[in-house]
């Protein structure tokens, strides 16, 4: 049967269990009713014939009732006064028998009290509904005994009206008890229902948000997707002015290299690149912007603020040159001939945030001169194999640890009105350092994890540190100092 909604949960609810209460009461209370008159036939012989005549009307008047509560669109009014009028019925059908067989001290007055009963129990009663059905139910009984009163019978009247007061009271009691247990059960189910909605915009808000963290990991370092999910930052303001430092690397005479090779080779040569790449980048906490077929963009200083984000850069820039050095071998067979690179860095302010569509597909880059300038160094100015640095990113530098040459002015696409003075990054100032030696390769020894980053410790000396455990190594990076 169609559930009609109602405009109140209890309405809704009240609805529901008065059909399925009348659902019950129509299938016995009319077959009880006409069982009795095998006591009209015991008790009262001479008018059996009559009072079953009346028995089959109230039997067929409540299946008409029936028909009528059928319809899936009878709201709880409807039941309400419906069960009025069949409380009606079966009293009224009760009060003849009861005066045919000798007025108000009849036993029969105890069908009433069943009556009351059932429409207390059944009847979805308010104050109104149960006025209506008490004097649907008592008043032909009193209006009779009244009109045919007699003294003799004024004991039984008393008697008879006291037993229908302790009944009515009881039923009521019992009645108030169910209907309270019924509120403590709507209650309960709109609490649980309201737990369940909750509970689903939870699991939606998690389940939204591990997948933005699963889209940001792929281009932040775990910490700063960690600083997004504790709030500590917010991507979802506007585009910010950021002064940032830009790195362009790109592999030389890739597209002859892509058209010649075997496709698995240059897959696997620009997927070993890849991960260079985004290792060492991630390593320094170095944005990942985009890669570009042939070439990666990547930018420090957004989201996170660093106050040696030129330097991070220079070292991530040096770090990737001498690992791509240090698996020569294995990229030239890949690439079945030498796999070099050119890197270009340049520092300035850029407009960066989220850009795109909020419901669709959205990048975290950044947008300005400082991007393309970057670019330009690494197409036109740098060699196979050379870092080139604009002057802007050299002023940046906490200290001059880094061993540079100067590679003169330069006319780069798109800045005609200026020269770009470039310099050559070579390596480190102290002559007793290797790279090599402080770029570390090893395993963290706590956790056994190759991935780790620059960090401070407690004293402010950069060192390394595993991403996994964020075990600090005792190592120091010597080229860094606070």
């Amino acid at each position: 049967m169609e559930v009609i909604q109602s405009t109140t949960p209890l309405d809704q609810i009240l609805l529901n269990k008065t059909r399925s209460l009348f659902k019950v009461g129509f299938q016995y209370a009319p077959l009880l009713y006409l069982s009795f008159g095998v006591v009209d036939y015991l008790y009262a012989g001479s008018l059996w014939i009559y009072f079953f005549f009346l028995r089959l009307l109230h039997f067929a008047l409540a299946h008409l009732i029936r028909l009528y509560l059928n319809s899936p669109e009878r709201t709880l009014e409807d039941y309400k006064w419906m069960g009025v009028l069949w409380a009606f019925i079966g009293s009224a059908f009760i009060s003849i028998m009861i005066f045919s067989m000798g007025g108000a001290s009849s036993p029969y007055y105890a069908g009433l009290n069943l009556v009351a009963l059932l429409a207390i129990f059944f009847i979805p009663y308010d104050f109104k509904i149960l006025l209506f059905s008490s004097f649907a139910i008592y008043l032909p009984y009193f209006l009779f005994s009244f009109i045919a009163y007699d003294n003799s019978h004024s004991l039984n009247l008393l008697m008879n009206s006291g037993f229908i007061f302790a009944t009515v009271s009881i039923a009521l009691s019992v009645r108030s008890a169910s209907h309270k247990s019924l509120l403590h059960e709507i209650d309960a189910q709109k609490k649980l229902s309201e737990e369940l909605e909750n509970r689903e915009k939870i699991i939606s808000e998690r389940t939204r948000e591990n997948l933005r963290l699963q889209e940001l990991s792929s281009q932040f370092s775990p910490q700063v997707v960690r600083a997004i999910q504790n709030q500590q930052i917010n991507l979802d303001n506007e585009v910010q002015n950021r002064r940032i430092s830009v790195i362009f690397v790109d592999i030389v005479n890739s597209t002859s290299k892509i058209t010649s090779l075997p496709i698995d080779q240059t897959q696997k040569a620009i997927s070993l690149f890849i991960q260079d790449c985004v290792h060492t980048f991630l390593k320094y906490d170095l944005t990942l912007d985009k890669f570009l077929g042939d070439g990666f963009l990547a930018f420090c200083n957004a989201p996170v603020t660093y106050h040696n984000y030129a330097d991070r850069v220079l070292l991530a820039a040096h770090e990737l040159r001498e690992r791509l050095q240090n698996r020569v071998s294995e990229y030239e067979k890949l690439w079945q001939g030498p796999f070099e690179i050119r890197i270009g860095v340049a520092s300035g302010d850029a407009l960066i945030g989220f850009y795109g569509d909020k419901l669709g597909f959205r990048s975290y880059t950044g947008l300005g001169p400082v991007v393309n300038k970057a670019s330009r160094l690494c197409s036109q100015v740098a060699k196979p194999n050379e870092i080139v640095v604009s002057e802007e990113t050299l002023l940046l530098i906490s200290q001059k640890q880094f061993d540079f040459e100067f590679l003169g002015s330069h006319s780069l696409k798109g800045f005609i009105q200026q020269n770009t003075r470039c310099f050559g990054l070579k390596g480190f100032i102290n002559p007793r350092q290797s790279s090599k030696s402080n770029l570390p390769s090893q395993a963290c020894p706590l956790c056994s994890s190759h991935q780790l980053f620059l960090s401070q410790n407690s004293q402010g000396q950069y060192v390394y540190q595993c991403r996994s455990c964020s075990h600090i190594l005792d190592q120091t990076n010597p080229f860094i100092t606070s």
